[in-house]
């Protein structure tokens, strides 16, 4: 879908960091908490101390309507500290963490985390 728009993979990513300004609901993050899978409840690729901190936040019968930041260490900057959130298992979407733990995407994340400049251009 993005390259038939002439977009790449990099762009793809960059464009995934639109999320650091982002929120989300609850019921867009519970199944990665409570159901993630038959062999693990929990996404193993989640950060232990962040799935205990989701947990606080999104209790199991929670009102779905209850939002969280999208990026949890600067929550109202445009910046790549939302990259370096996935290194530490700390992205809140999957769709999002995959591009760390793939390792067809984890590079350009691993760019990006390190170098404000090339993710904001």
């Amino acid at each position: 879908m993005f390259s038939r728009c002439g977009l790449s993979q990099t762009d793809m990513i960059a464009l995934s960091g639109t999320h650091a300004l982002g929120f989300s609901h609850c019921n867009h993050v519970s199944k990665r908490l409570y159901n993630f899978s038959l062999k693990s409840k929990v996404d193993p690729t989640l950060n232990r101390q962040y799935v205990l901190q989701l947990k606080q936040m999104f209790p199991l019968w929670v009102d779905p309507r209850i939002a969280i930041n999208m990026d949890p260490k600067t929550p109202n900057t445009f910046d790549n500290a939302y990259f370096k959130n996935f290194q530490q298992g700390r992205g809140l979407f999957l769709s999002d963490q995959i591009l760390f733990t793939d390792l067809r995407s984890r590079n350009t994340v691993n760019f990006f985390a390190s170098n404000n400049g090339a993710f904001r251009q």
